[in-house]
């Protein structure tokens, strides 16, 4: 089964086409396909997804009510951790990914 790593989804399907791989750093400037720069997400997660300065054709140059901005990926003892800030508030929070990353590195 595969699970959305974004914070406060609990989203599980066992179709892995039900997933995106979102890049913390975006390719465009020059983020690797490495596992500590990916998240994965739902389709709906992947849409609140903002990056400033992105690409008018890109999913993620929409800023909506509930978006978030993934800031950077830490490693820690306990595995990877996210760093996101909700743009509505400005709030800025962690998240610990999801084990499923230690067999897929």
């Amino acid at each position: 089964m595969n699970k959305c790593e974004f914070p406060g989804c609990d989203f599980i399907s066992k179709y892995p086409n039900d997933f995106h791989y979102h890049h913390i750093v975006p390719q465009e400037l020059k983020g690797s396909n490495k596992y500590f720069n990916l998240i994965h997400i739902c389709q709906h997660c992947h849409n609140k997804i903002y990056v400033e300065g992105s690409h008018k054709c890109s999913k993620h140059h929409i800023l909506r009510d509930d978006s978030i901005t993934c800031d950077s990926i830490q490693h820690s003892t306990g595995g990877l951790i996210l760093n996101y800030t909700i743009l509505s508030t400005g709030e800025q929070k962690i998240h610990l990914l999801d084990t499923w990353r230690e067999g897929n590195k």
